[in-house]
C-alpha cells in the first residue's frame, strides 16, 4: 500500500482494493490492516476451516494437486486451527469499516456462499457499510459481465476522481 500512496498519480485517500476467489480474503485482510476507501471481494471465502470442512465432505472431490497444496499448507502451518487464525478474514472484519460490495455465486460448489452470507449478517452487525449481491445461477467463475458493471458503480460512486494527472 505504501507504493500506491506515494505515486503521485494516486489520491491515498481513494484507494479501492478488488479480491477474486483466494484473492479476495488477501484483498480483505490488507484492507483489515490499511486505511483503504472500498473493498469489493468476488467469489471470497472468509472462514478457512468451514471451507476446508465443506471440502472434505462434499459429493466433489478437489483436484489432486489443490488437495496437496492445501495439506502441505495446513502441515506447514501446524494444524487447522493455526490455517484458520492466518488464512480467515472474519477474525478481522472489526477493522474493516470502508464501504464493501460482496458478489458471491448461487451456484458455488468450491466456496460455499453461506461464507459472503455469514460476513454480510457480521458486517450489517457491526454497522459495517455493505452489499451483497446474489448471482444464483452462477457458479465460482462468475461471468466478467454479471459482476463488471455493479463493481464499477460501486468503485465508481466510492473513488470518484481517485486518479490525478501526474504531476510533471
Amino acid at each position: 500500500m505504501t507504493y500506491f500512496r506515494q505515486r503521485p498519480d494516486v489520491d491515498p485517500k481513494r484507494i479501492g482494493i478488488v479480491g477474486i476467489s483466494c484473492g479476495a480474503t488477501v484483498a480483505g485482510m490488507v484492507a483489515s490492516r490499511n486505511k483503504v476507501a472500498a473493498l469489493v471481494l468476488i467469489s471470497g471465502f472468509y472462514d478457512f476451516k468451514e471451507m476446508v470442512q465443506k471440502w472434505q465432505t462434499a459429493k466433489w472431490k478437489l483436484p489432486p494437486g489443490i488437495k496437496k497444496e492445501l495439506e502441505h499448507n495446513i502441515a506447514m502451518d501446524g494444524g487447522i486451527e493455526n490455517s484458520t487464525a492466518l488464512r480467515s478474514l472474519l477474525p478481522h472484519i472489526s477493522h474493516l469499516t470502508m464501504p464493501i460490495l460482496m458478489i458471491a455465486g448461487g451456484q458455488d460448489r468450491i466456496i460455499d456462499v453461506g461464507q459472503s452470507e455469514t460476513l454480510h449478517r457480521l458486517l450489517d452487525g457491526q454497522g459495517t457499510p455493505n452489499i451483497f449481491i446474489l448471482d444464483g445461477t452462477a457458479n465460482h467463475h462468475i461471468p466478467l459481465k454479471d459482476w463488471r458493471k455493479p463493481e464499477k458503480d460501486f468503485l465508481d460512486a466510492r473513488l470518484s476522481d481517485s486518479f490525478r494527472s501526474p504531476k510533471h
